[in-house]
């Protein structure tokens, strides 16, 4: 018997989803945050690079697939620890990976995790003890067959509960997993929105962006952008200057002119 297993854990993925919403949220106050700072910086505000202009260049040395990576990452973490508190043991549940389909049509991300054999031996137990009352109603529910879904698995909870667990899929251990959550918690969806919530009121999300932008690069377009600014008052004023500034005041930031 294998001493880890692959095990696909119940994820909103990031597409018009609580977590991705809050990229775009955390994004929307970066760009808000720079256009402020202009002024902080004693930028006049004849060259100030517009708010919206500052949100397309941050949009652009973003790198979202890595964001949305490190979010998954984090998510694993957040869900394994409080699902160790749920269980009352360690799960031991790692990140292993997440996979994205070609189209957002009708399935969104997919995170797995790794687990040791003993926990799923151990989130079985939880299901037996309730009867598995629980695990037969979502082999039928999320297993049977229906309109516009073919189910490649069996829908008849006997032949589950004589499979040897340790030929259980990642998809049949998302099944186990869910009905361990609904009888530990009540309601496995609100656990998951409470990993989700617990993300956002930390820094998980906040670290994963500032992490996936090209801050340099975003840099390099705000000064071209104010080049372009000045030129274009130039033009309409040959005269035009900025105005004076004592080279040797620092800004709020530290940084002398």
């Amino acid at each position: 018997m294998s001493n880890m297993v692959s095990i696909k854990v119940p994820f909103c993925g990031l597409y018009h989803s609580t977590l991705s919403h809050e990229i775009e949220h955390i994004e929307t106050m970066e760009a808000e945050y720079q256009f402020e700072r202009q002024s902080e910086e004693g930028i006049p505000a004849q060259l100030h690079v517009s708010e919206a202009d500052l949100a397309e260049m941050l949009s652009d040395a973003a790198d979202y697939q890595q964001a949305h990576l490190r979010v998954a990452k984090g998510y694993a973490n957040a869900f394994a620890e409080m699902a160790d508190d749920l269980f009352g043991f360690e799960t031991g549940l790692e990140f292993e990976e997440m996979t994205s389909p070609k189209f957002y049509n009708f399935e969104t991300d997919k995170l797995y995790c790794r687990a040791p054999m003993a926990t799923v031996e151990r989130l079985f137990e939880i299901s037996r003890d309730n009867g598995h009352e629980v695990l037969k109603r979502l082999i039928v529910q999320r297993h049977s067959s229906r309109d516009e879904f073919i189910s490649y698995y069996s829908n008849r909870p006997h032949e589950w509960l004589k499979k040897p667990l340790d030929c259980w899929d990642y998809n049949e251990l998302e099944t186990l997993l869910l009905a361990a959550l609904e009888v530990a918690h009540g309601d496995a969806g609100e656990f998951c929105r409470s990993v989700e919530f617990s993300m956002i009121e930390g820094e998980d999300i906040y670290d994963a962006y500032q992490q996936s932008v090209d801050w340099e690069s975003f840099e390099k377009a705000v000064r071209e952008r104010r080049e372009e600014i000045e030129a274009d008052l130039r033009d309409e004023d040959p005269e035009w200057e900025p105005p004076y500034r004592c080279p040797d005041t620092p800004d709020l930031f530290g940084a002398v002119y």
